[in-house]
């Protein structure tokens, strides 16, 4: 990925009074961008931008390392893109007429379109529909003719605009698996908006968060993720436990901190009376009905009540009061030997090194 295929810097984009302010970014060949942010951070503006949908107020945008300065920049520069929007806007006519269109639009020869138009289709398990008008598709047979109108004209780079909502977990995931698969295989560029977690961990390469039109993080996904700058990111990234509090007492880079009224060990070099937010993964909390003994590694424990149990797939998820809310993920064994139930008395217990120290006010360099 040391190929720059797109490179923006003093980006500045205006829809009515947002604006959209992105000091640099840069995209690499065969790489996958997911952008996310809470709804009107300026997701699709900067999506709109780098694919030369919208031109910016100011700032310069390169393709390739050629700047895209003019309009006619811009016209050949998208005819090497493809872009997928959330509805599928497909034509009037067949699914076969949606996924040649592009390649019509060019002037490609007639028997190369259907070759080409043909291969796409069986990739995107669309042979068997290629007569079916557009208006008759499924959600789901609707956004599969769409992803393959836009790899039938070879692009070197993909935008998509939550491509994969509002299907059911069946069509949505084989989708996913065909447009990872479609990726690899051409070894092309994309970026993507999601507001998905699962989506952006099994799809993007980098993740770069967006919040009131700028960039707050940008890095690999699992450092984004795992390392939140705030408690939006904590959210998205599956951290159910998110709290404020104030650092209490602080030595050789181990704290304590007080969330309503509780005091949490964690590991971070937050000062003294210093406000900070303290995250949590469930999977990372230990549900026992006995208290931990002293001089265990595991040096919080909070005694508390279960208040609900909810079976998810494999696992029970375990929610508990215990001053402040957690959750903990629990196998149907452990549920039975514990006796786990609603309203039993239980001990949750977590690693001072399990819970992420957000400093309030501190933005990590992007």
């Amino acid at each position: 990925m040391s190929d720059i295929i797109i490179e923006a810097e003093n980006l500045i984009s205006r829809r009515g009074a947002f604006r959209l302010d992105i000091p640099r970014v840069r995209i690499f060949s065969g790489e996958t961008l997911a952008l996310i942010g809470p709804n009107g951070s300026g997701k699709t503006t900067f999506l709109h931008a780098l694919s030369f949908l919208k031109k910016p107020e100011s700032g310069r945008i390169f393709f390739r390392g050629f700047e895209v300065g003019t309009r006619s920049d811009a016209f050949h520069a998208r005819r090497r893109c493809a872009m997928v929007f959330q509805d599928p806007l497909l034509f009037c006519g067949t699914v076969e007429d949606n996924v040649s269109s592009g390649l019509r639009i060019r002037g490609i020869p007639r028997a190369e379109i259907k070759k080409t138009a043909g291969e796409l289709m069986e990739r995107f398990n669309l042979s068997r529909l290629a007569s079916r008008p557009s208006r008759e598709l499924s959600g789901g047979e609707a956004r599969r003719t769409s992803l393959a109108r836009a790899f039938a004209t070879s692009p070197e780079i993909i935008f998509l605009d939550e491509p994969f909502s509002s299907l059911d977990a069946s069509s949505r995931n084989g989708l996913i698996s065909l447009f990872k698969m479609n990726m690899r295989e051409a070894g092309i560029s994309a970026v993507i908006v999601s507001h998905d977690r699962e989506e952006i961990l099994e799809l993007a390469d980098r993740t770069a968060v967006l919040e009131d039109g700028r960039l707050t993080d940008m890095g690999t996904t699992e450092t984004v993720l795992n390392n939140p700058v705030d408690e939006y990111v904590a959210s998205f990234s599956g951290m159910d436990a998110v709290y404020s509090g104030k650092v209490i007492r602080g030595t050789g880079g181990s704290i304590t901190v007080r969330v309503n009224g509780i005091e949490v060990e964690a590991v971070s070099d937050a000062a003294v009376g210093e406000d900070v937010v303290i995250c949590l993964r469930p999977e990372n909390v230990i549900v026992s009905t006995v208290r931990q003994k002293k001089g265990s590694s595991v040096r919080n424990s909070l005694d508390g009540s279960i208040t609900d149990i909810i079976q998810t797939g494999p696992y029970y998820r375990i929610r508990m009061d215990c001053g402040i809310r957690l959750q903990s993920f629990v196998t149907p064994v452990s549920v039975a030997r514990l006796r786990l139930s609603v309203g039993k008395r239980i001990t949750s217990s977590f690693k001072a090194t399990s819970v992420h120290v957000i400093r309030k006010g501190r933005r990590y360099p992007v």
